[in-house]
């Protein structure tokens, strides 16, 4: 449920840009204290190119879920 809440870290990121690399960088700054790696960013831009605007949050969801329960997140947190 915190991240789909509507005041939630990850809904406020995706609300402040519509660029997903923007957002993506303040979300993976909250949850890993870093930068997404090349690798991250392209696998999630190309995510966010397959799917309409409409359904965007649900990939941002989707993306913070790998995020939080990625083994770097399980081990730092």
């Amino acid at each position: 449920s915190k991240l789909t809440a509507k005041t939630g870290a990850l809904a406020r990121a995706f609300a402040s840009s519509t660029d997903p690399g923007s957002w993506m960088s303040e979300f993976w700054m909250r949850a890993l204290g870093r930068p997404p790696t090349g690798a991250e960013r392209g696998a999630a831009l190309k995510a966010f190119e397959s799917v309409p605007r409409s359904e965007a949050q649900q990939v941002a969801e989707d993306l913070g879920w790998a995020v939080l329960s990625s083994r770097e997140f399980l081990f730092q947190h």
